[in-house]
C-alpha cells in the first residue's frame, strides 16, 4: 500500500511539472495505473487488517487480482484517455471507452475496502477499536477526497486545479497512518526495526 501510494504521489507530480508538455498524456496514463494499484492494495489491506490473513476465498481474491491487472493494463493503453485538451496553461484528458472500467473498479474497491473496514470496526473493541479509527479517518483522508477532486472535478470541470494538491491528501494519510503506527502501536514497530 505504502508503495503504491508512493508511486501515485510521484506520478501525479510528474504530470503537473510541465503541464502543457504533449508527454503528459503518458504521464496521466501512468497516474491511472498507480490508482488501480494503489486501490487494489487498500483492498486487500482491508480485507486483512488486523490479521495477517486475507479473510476472503483463495478464488475471489484471484478473481479480483486478475480483474485489478486486467484494468491496470487497460488504463496504459491510448482507450482511457484519447488525447490531450491544452487550454490557458493546463493540459486536461479527454476520457475514452475504458475510462468506465477504471471508474467501475476504483468505486468497487473503494466502496468494498470501507465496508471491510466500517464491518471491522463496529465489531473491534480496545486497541483495536482504535487502530481501526485511526485507518478509517486516514482512508476518508485519501480515498474520498482524491477521487473527488483529482478525478470527478477534473473530468466535470475539464480543470486540473486540484491535481496539484492530491500529495496532500497523500501527505494526511501517512501523517495518520504513523500517529496510529506510534501511538496506537498499529504494527510492532520494535520487531520491524
Amino acid at each position: 500500500l505504502s508503495v503504491t501510494t508512493l508511486a501515485w504521489a510521484l506520478t501525479n507530480f510528474a504530470s503537473v511539472i510541465h503541464p502543457t508538455d504533449p508527454s503528459n498524456l503518458g504521464i496521466m496514463r501512468l497516474v491511472m495505473f498507480c490508482v488501480v494499484l494503489q486501490n487494489t492494495a487498500f483492498f486487500f489491506f482491508a480485507k486483512t487488517f488486523p490479521s495477517t490473513v486475507l479473510t476472503m476465498r483463495k478464488r475471489s481474491a484471484a478473481l479480483y487480482l486478475t480483474i485489478s491487472l486486467l484494468v491496470a493494463v487497460a488504463t496504459l493503453s491510448p482507450y482511457l484517455f484519447t488525447g490531450l485538451v491544452i487550454s490557458n496553461g493546463q493540459s486536461n484528458p479527454t476520457p475514452g471507452p475504458l475510462i468506465v472500467f477504471f471508474v467501475i473498479h476504483a468505486a468497487m474497491s473503494i466502496i468494498r475496502a470501507f465496508l471491510a473496514l466500517f464491518r471491522k470496526f463496529r465489531k473491534s473493541h480496545g486497541s483495536e477499536r482504535n487502530q481501526l479509527r485511526f485507518i478509517l479517518i486516514g482512508a476518508v483522508l485519501n480515498w474520498v477526497a482524491v477521487p473527488l477532486t483529482n478525478f470527478v472535478y477534473t473530468l466535470v470541470t475539464k480543470n486540473t486545479l486540484f491535481i496539484k494538491l492530491g500529495p496532500i491528501y497523500t501527505l494526511l494519510f501517512a501523517g495518520v497512518m504513523g500517529y496510529a503506527i506510534i501511538a496506537q502501536k498499529l504494527f510492532d514497530i520494535r520487531s520491524i526495526v
